[in-house]
C-alpha cells in the first residue's frame, strides 16, 4: 500500500518518527496487513475511530521530529457514507496535508470524478500509485495541470521501501518521453 511505502521513505531517508494511523472501521483484514508491515518496518501502528485519537497521538512523545500518516477508508467517489471520516479531519488541531491517492491504471475520466468528489474536503496534491503497471503517463501530467494541483509522490511497483519516489513534473515528461 501507498502508505506503507511512504513510512518506509520518510522514517529511512528523512529521519522522521513516523506513526501510522488507519481511520476506518471496516476494513480488518487491511489493518491487520497494516500491523505486519509496520511491524517489519519497525513502525507504530494505530487503528482510530474518531479523529481526535490522531491528535493524542501524534503528541503522545514530542521528543522527536513526528510525522503521522494517516490511511482513510479506500471508497468510491459514488459513496457518501463515509463522509463524517473526511470532514472530521477536518477538525483537527494540526497542520495536515491531504494526498489524493490516484491509481494510473484507472481511466483519465475516473479519476477527475474521484478528483471532484475529494475537493469538497480539500486536496493539497496527488500521488499516483501503479505506475509500473501503466503505458501511459500523460493523465498524470493532464490531471495535475487542469485541477491546478502538485504531485508529491509516485508509487512505481510493488516493494514496499524501494518502489516510490519523488513526484515532479518534470519526471512526468522523462515518463513520457520514456527518458
Amino acid at each position: 500500500s501507498m502508505i506503507t511505502k511512504l513510512a518506509a521513505r520518510l522514517q529511512n531517508r528523512q529521519q522522521y518518527q513516523v506513526k501510522v494511523v488507519s481511520f476506518s472501521q471496516e476494513r480488518l483484514a487491511s489493518n491487520e496487513q497494516f500491523k505486519i508491515f509496520c511491524k517489519v518496518l519497525q513502525v507504530p501502528f494505530f487503528e482510530v475511530n474518531d479523529s481526535r485519537e490522531i491528535e493524542k497521538i501524534a503528541f503522545a512523545d514530542r521528543k522527536e521530529q513526528n510525522l503521522v500518516l494517516v490511511d482513510t477508508p479506500s471508497i468510491t467517489y459514488k459513496k457518501d457514507k463515509n463522509d463524517g471520516i473526511f470532514s472530521s479531519l477536518n477538525e483537527i488541531n494540526l497542520p495536515i496535508d491531504k494526498h489524493l491517492t490516484l491509481s494510473l491504471t484507472n481511466k483519465q475520466d475516473q479519476m477527475n470524478k474521484a478528483v471532484r468528489y475529494f475537493s469538497k474536503y480539500g486536496i493539497d496534491t496527488f500521488i499516483f500509485n501503479q505506475l509500473d503497471e501503466s503505458w501511459s503517463y500523460g493523465e498524470i501530467f493532464n490531471l495535475s495541470n487542469h485541477w491546478s494541483l502538485p504531485l508529491s509522490y509516485f508509487g512505481t511497483g510493488p516493494d514496499m521501501s524501494s518502489n516510490i519516489e519523488r513526484a515532479s513534473k518534470e519526471r512526468v515528461v522523462e515518463r513520457i518521453f520514456g527518458i
